[in-house]
């Protein structure tokens, strides 16, 4: 590890005083961490707490890593720690373990990666402990002019007078009485209010829903993991959509939780962990928090104090709640395993799965991972003996797996992107009073606006991409950089006004569904129509009341939920990905079109899947008409070894980025010159370096140069060294440039 002090580099070796010194990391995009002096007035220094240390002109938050070390900065440029925040460690030994060695695995620098595992009040150097929750309650009125002319305060008082003794939170208020904070203000000013401070307590489900009876596959393999004990064991538990896998889950967790400890349950998509979350309440005696990127900063940062003070038991969440600061875990479960949500695309690019199996091992608990379409990567470890698989082949409750056909769509006409077949089918589900899912991953009205004079497409200026139509909104947006414009009928480059559309979107699809079946409700779930966690919540509870006949939406529906009266699942768009210039490519789509296909018939009624295809001869097409992942992934797992690819061997791709065309490939370029003379005649893989798929995004110029190899430890040090090399070299500067370890796409 590179030591640095304030900034500069040490030059040369000085004596030691009698000072304390500790190492400290600071959250800043350097692989590198800090000497600072070490006040005994300030008490024990210990490794893992924060500290607030003086950097440059800023004064950051860090943590820290070494005690009484030795250090060789020159007096007169170490500098002095300014304040001990933490008189113990904010990290378990197990998340400390893991989080240094994803440092080292990921080429994180450190203090980012350690930072990334607090909330945002702890990293801006908040205290660990909560203070109390604010609860009110009424005085009764002395006479009723005292509110006259305040009919939002009248509202208030009546509410919390309703609650008695026991009064009301913020959040009880929030749920009941709009805008009541103005309101409450005026009321505790006329005294009319009273406030204390209250423990914060996670409300606990007493009606419990009764244990669901395992089937003989799912019994076979809850007793396999019970077996296991209290020790580290991997579980692949591939199990078909619809098979149980979430009950065999719970069966694991029943005895974790009689043994007193923690469960980590995590998921891959924040619109799946409030339906989760609900099962999990249901289902348990105990208290349960959600922890995601999309909580408050003060809701996360409960959580948090919930979770390491072992209040919570189990903690439901998505990607970063790996890094739960569980003090007594005793299971880790990462459900939907596959999904390359769980990959971090941007800053510290970790992979939630693979730190939660190296968590697992430091905890030395099981873990188990599931999906109805694991990545090639766990079954190659399954097939090497690494993890043990298990399988789930049945649907439970006896459904059986849905009919899949494949729609030609050279033979079948088309109006708006829909074959007269698919809407036959959807009219019939209509008549039977049952549902029906369209799966169509590209949101908008259209995909392409162009002009009928000049043929020219309507571009975003930042990017190499074309802008897409909202027409609801009247908005032309980039789904890559975000820019956002008013669309105007006139053509930006000729100034006709002649324009057309090509390639439909949610939003035209919606359009013509309601212009075809007026009298159905359709009901259209993505990104903009449901831009928050209570609006999705609200529309899935729409469509499992069965108020909505016709359900259409992006992948946002395709994993997870369980539709009991959706009989039909239409995919209109799957050819896209099939052609895609990353190797994943194939792979990734059959995961998509397997999940959303596993929406269709999960109860008695036997379900029917329809996809729309240009090439329905391509022999992917067949493995999903069959259901036939098995032979699917061993056909990809025999030309991934054949090209040396990942699984078979590991991928590095380095990413750089400038406002320049060209600086991004001359970087790379020499780059990959110094990790050849590096490399000698190991057996390493550096490919050229390429512009990426697309080379223009956000205004910025973006190369890649993908390193491959079986070595993973040489790799390691390899990418290590490289990447101490670019932060001194003052040629890195000009670009933007990252290092992705293990890389979920290439684009």
């Amino acid at each position: 590890m590179t030591v640095i002090s304030n900034g500069l580099a040490n030059s040369e070796p000085v004596e030691f005083d009698s000072r304390s010194y500790v190492r400290v990391a600071v959250p800043i995009p350097l692989r590198a961490e800090f000497d600072f002096v070490w006040n005994p007035e300030l008490g024990n220094a210990v490794v893992g707490g924060r500290v607030q240390v003086p950097f440059g002109r800023r004064t950051l938050v860090g943590v820290v890593t070494e005690v009484d070390i030795s250090t060789e900065v020159p007096k007169n440029k170490i500098k002095q720690v300014i304040a001990r925040l933490d008189a113990l460690s904010v990290f378990a030994p197990a998340l400390w373990n893991s989080l240094r060695w994803a440092s080292s695995y990921y080429q994180a620098p450190p203090g980012e990666m350690l930072l990334a595992a607090l909330p945002k009040l702890l990293r801006d150097g908040k205290a660990t402990k909560l203070q109390g929750e604010l609860w009110y309650t009424a005085k009764e009125l002395g006479s009723s002019k005292v509110l006259q002319r305040a009919p939002k305060q009248v509202l208030v008082h009546a509410f919390l007078l309703e609650q008695g003794t026991v009064g009301a939170n913020a959040a009880i208020l929030d749920a009941h009485v709009q805008g009541w904070r103005p309101a409450l203000r005026e009321l505790v000013k006329k005294q009319l209010i009273s406030s204390e401070s209250r423990a914060i307590e996670i409300p606990v489900n007493t009606a419990l829903l009764e244990h669901i009876e395992l089937n003989e596959s799912q019994r076979i393999a809850a007793k396999t993991i019970a077996e296991a004990g209290q020790s580290y064991c991997s579980f692949m538990l591939h199990g078909t959509t619809g098979s149980g896998k979430t009950e065999v889950y719970f069966d694991a967790m029943d005895q974790v939780l009689a043994r007193n400890q923690q469960v980590l349950l995590l998921v891959p998509e924040i619109g799946l962990t409030p339906q989760l979350m609900e099962r999990v309440s249901n289902r348990f005696l105990c208290p349960v928090v959600m922890l995601h990127s999309g909580l408050s900063d003060r809701a996360r940062h409960l959580a948090w104090a919930q979770i390491n003070h072992s209040t919570a038991r189990i903690v439901v969440g998505t990607r970063s709640a790996v890094f739960a600061p569980a003090r007594t875990l005793g299971l880790i479960v990462v459900d939907e395993e596959h999904d390359a949500s769980f990959k971090q695309q941007d800053g510290v690019r970790y992979n939630a799965r693979d730190f939660a199996i190296y968590l697992a091992r430091q905890w030395d608990v099981p873990i188990i991972l599931g999906s109805a379409t694991p990545s090639l990567e766990s079954l190659s470890n399954a097939k090497q003996g690494r993890y043990q698989y298990l399988s789930l082949k049945q649907r439970a409750g006896g459904s059986a797996l849905p009919s899949v056909e494949i729609i030609d769509l050279r033979k079948s006409p088309v109006e708006s992107g829909i074959s007269r077949q698919m809407l036959t089918a959807v009219s019939d589900r209509l008549a039977r009073g049952e549902q029906s899912l369209l799966y169509l991953n590209r949101r908008g009205y259209a995909r392409v606006i162009y002009c009928n004079s000049c043929s020219e497409g309507a571009k975003c200026h930042r990017c190499d991409a074309y802008l897409t139509l909202h027409k609801s909104r009247q908005q032309v947006r980039c789904h890559h950089c975000g820019y956002q414009g008013v669309f105007s009928p006139a053509c930006s480059t000729c100034g006709e006004s002649g324009l057309s559309s090509i390639g439909e979107g949610t939003q035209q699809l919606e359009q013509v569904l309601k212009e075809r079946f007026p009298d159905a409700t359709v009901m259209r779930i993505d990104r903009d129509s449901a831009g928050s966690e209570s609006k999705l919540i609200e529309m899935l509870d729409s469509v499992q009341s069965g108020a909505v006949d016709i359900i259409l939406g992006t992948q946002m529906l395709s994993k997870g939920h369980d539709f009991p009266n959706v009989t039909l699942v239409g995919v209109l768009n799957a050819d896209q990905g099939l052609f895609s210039t990353d190797f994943r490519g194939a792979e990734h789509l059959f995961q998509q079109l397997v999940q959303v296909a596993g929406r269709a018939g999960r109860r008695q009624v036997v379900g029917q899947v329809l996809i729309q295809t240009a090439v329905p001869d391509n022999p992917f097409f067949q493995f999903v008409a069959a259901h036939d992942f098995e032979s699917f992934s061993e056909l990809l797992l025999s030309e991934r070894k054949l090209l040396r690819y990942p699984p078979y061997e590991q991928a590095v791709l380095f990413r750089a980025e400038s406002n320049f065309p060209g600086d991004g490939l001359n970087f790379l370029q020499s780059m990959r010159t110094w990790l050849k003379q590096r490399i000698g005649e190991r057996a390493i893989r550096v490919y050229d370096p390429v512009p990426s798929p697309m080379e223009r995004r956000a205004g910025r110029y973006r190369a890649q140069l993908l390193l491959l190899g079986a070595d993973r430890k040489y790799i390691c040090r390899l990418v290590g060294d490289c990447c101490a090399v670019l932060e001194a070299d003052r040629f890195s500067r000009k670009v933007r440039w990252s290092v992705d370890v293990d890389p979920v796409d290439t684009y």
